[in-house]
This record gives C-alpha cells, structure tokens and sequence, in this order.
C-alpha cells in the first residue's frame, strides 16, 4: 500500500546522522552546563504574614461603630503589599541599611513577589536575590512595613483620636453655649406667669358659662310658673308659694358663685299672702331682670374670648422657645456623652499596636539556591539540541532528494 508510512527510511536517516546528533546534542548540554555555572546563585527568602480578626472589639456607645467590614478581602493583601508607595518606602529603608548596594524602584519590585498561601488569610512575601542574608533582610523589612502600613490604613490611628478629641472639644463649646441660652432664656421665662393667667381666665370663663347656663334654666322655670299664674284667677289666693320659694333659692344660690350679678330679692317672703296677680307680676319683673343678668353673663363669657387665646399664643410661643433651647441642650449634651465614650475607646483601641495583620513567621536565611539550576539546564539543553539537530537533518534530506521514496 502506496499510503503506508514507511518507519525504516526515518530511522536510516537517523543513523546516517548519528554523530551530529550525539555530538550536536553534546555540545548544547556542556554549553548549557557552563553557562549556569557561570552565573550567579539566586536565593529565595519568604516571610509570612497574616490576616486575622480581632479577638475582641471596644464599643463604649453603639451609636457609633468602627466598621470591621471595611477590612479588605484577602486576596487584595498582596495587591497592597506590591503597592508603589510601598515599594518607596522599603528602598529608602534598605538604602540606609544597604547603602552600598542602592536599589532602583524597578529593580527592586522585580525582585519581589506577594501571593496568597494555602490558607487565603496568610499572605506569602517572597523577594530574590544574589546574596542570602540580603534577601532575608529584604523581606523581613518589607513585612514590617506592610503589617504597619495595613494596620495604619485599616485600623484605629492617632489621626482618627485627634479627630474624636477635636469634635470633642467644639461640642464641649456648644454645648457650653446651649446651657447659657437656656439658662438665659429661664431669667425672662413666662410660661408660668402665662399659666397661671389662662388658668384664671378659663376658670372665669368656665363660670360664667356655667352661671348663663344654669341662669336660662331659672328663666325657664320663672317663665314656666309665670305661665302657670297667668292661668288662674288674679284676685284668688296663690298657691304656688312653695314654688316661688323653690326659684328663689335657685337664685341665692347663683348670685352666690361669685359673679358679677346682683339681684334684689327683698321682700319674697311675703308673697305668699299676696293675690295671684301680683304674684304673676313679680315673677315677670324677676324674669326680666334675670333675662338682662344673663346678657351680662354672656357678654363677660365673650369679652374674655381674646384675653385667652391671645394668651394661649404667648404661652406656646413661649414653649416652643423654652422646647427648642432645651432640645438643643439635650441634643448636644447627648452628642458631648457619645463622643467621650468614643475618644476613650479610641485611646485604647490606638494603644493596641498589634492590628488585624500581624507579622506570622519572619525570613530565615536560605542556605539552598533556586536558581540557576544546572543540572535542569543542562538536560533541557541536550534535549533542545537534540530535536533541533533531528529537525535539521531530516531538512537536509529533504533537500538533497525532494520526497523521501520508498527503499531509500
């Protein structure tokens, strides 16, 4: 079959380059082997740092809460630890404690590395370099500057103390200022001046409502018994005495209330022996006079009207005042309380230096190199060189003779 792959013509190809390959493949391995001895030995140094949650949290006042969700997610840790700003600071700590080795800003960012460890709280902080104890240095003084710098950032600092004392001390002031309006306000304070006037004034007014309502059923009963006389023969004896006598005591009992009428009764004692005419025309006089009573009564009910709601609006004006000088005492008061709870548990959370991310292990020097790897080198080297020198020969063949034919 014409389409069969013929394996033999391959492998004879092979042997006829035999010795380029060994030798070719050889020689990529020695120069490979050379090279990396030749370079310089690089050593990894790591340093571990941690994540955790606080182990307990200072809340003197509810009302105001430090956030602890606003601690980033771990796996934005190692996106700060290679920060720039970082990075700066690291150099200009290693130029004082390397000087004779000066480190570039990019030199010294490609040397380091942050990832997250098997555990996602715990951050890797790898750096590379020629000499090991360098690179032990390095990392341990990036980690120090990076647990401070994310504690700074995330936690509670001396900037956020100095702003609870100063918002303290502008409303110790305020509220200095509340107090003396108030107790200003309390020199000249009408309410229970205003009080006491509309208590009188109702109650006056409760009176003489209360004097014109009993008053009109008096009328209606002397209308009543004036009716009644009216009915009967005016030269016969009465005998509704008992009665007449009834109405007027409803009327000593009125004028004895303390308002402003006064009627005359002189004389109701002998009415009982008088005839029924001259009885029916003192109950109408008496009416009468009762009717014009009543008038007054009325017209004192109404005459007050304005005395007591041009009161009632002095006495809530003066309210509203002495009600909004009092809240504002009590709001700033309350305000003044909650922020000397909070200054004091800002002094306490400041003094733990401790954070939510803490150094985990510091770097050893490494005694072992990563890089360069000879004997690795060295194999992918001979091997490279080996396909590339099979690669080439099965090209040059193909030159010589075009196709590779069967029986070659």
């Amino acid at each position: 079959m014409e389409d069969e792959i013929d394996l033999r013509q391959y492998i004879a190809i092979l042997l006829r380059y035999k010795f380029w390959i060994a030798g070719l493949a050889l020689i990529s391995a020695v120069t490979a082997f050379g090279v990396s001895s030749l370079m310089p030995s690089t050593y990894e140094a790591t340093a571990l740092v941690a994540a955790t949650k606080p182990s307990y949290v200072i809340q003197f006042d509810a009302r105001v809460q430090t956030q602890s969700d606003l601690q980033p997610s771990y796996q934005a840790y190692p996106a700060l630890a290679m920060g720039d700003e970082l990075a700066v600071e690291l150099q200009r700590a290693l130029a004082a404690q390397f000087p004779s080795t000066p480190y570039t800003l990019r030199d010294l960012q490609e040397k380091m590395e942050a990832k997250n460890g098997g555990d996602q709280s715990v951050i890797r902080l790898v750096v590379k370099d020629h000499d090991p104890e360098r690179a032990a240095a390095i990392v341990n003084q990036w980690a120090a500057l990076f647990v401070e710098s994310t504690n700074r950032l995330y936690g509670q600092s001396d900037e956020d103390l100095a702003f609870f004392e100063t918002q303290l001390q502008d409303t110790e002031g305020e509220l200095t200022s509340a107090e003396q309006a108030l107790t200003d306000f309390q020199a000249v304070n009408q309410v229970n001046i205003l009080e006491t006037q509309l208590g009188n004034k109702r109650a006056a007014l409760n009176n003489y409502l209360g004097g014109a309502r009993t008053l009109r059923l008096i009328i209606q009963d002397g209308k009543s018994l004036q009716a009644r006389l009216e009915t009967q023969d005016p030269s016969l004896r009465a005998s509704l005495s008992d009665e007449i006598a009834s109405l007027f005591v409803e009327i000593e009992s009125l004028t004895g209330q303390g308002l402003p009428i006064q009627l005359q009764l002189s004389g109701q004692q002998g009415l009982s022996d008088k005839a029924v005419g001259e009885q029916a025309t003192y109950v109408a006089s008496l009416v009468s006079a009762l009717e014009d009573k009543l008038v007054i009564l009325e017209n004192e009910a109404q005459a007050l009207e304005p005395d007591i709601l041009q009161l009632q609006q002095q006495l809530q004006e003066e309210r509203t005042k002495e009600g909004r000088l009092t809240l504002a005492r009590d709001v700033t008061e309350e305000t003044f309380r909650t922020l000397t709870r909070k200054v004091a548990e800002t002094r306490i959370a400041v003094q733990d230096r401790e954070g939510a991310v803490r150094l985990a292990s510091r770097a050893a020097v490494p005694h072992t190199r990563v890089a360069p790897r000879r004997m690795m080198n060295t194999v992918v080297a001979g091997g490279l060189g080996f396909f590339v020198v099979v690669i080439g020969a099965f090209g040059v063949e193909y030159w010589r003779s075009g196709t590779p034919k069967d029986g070659d």
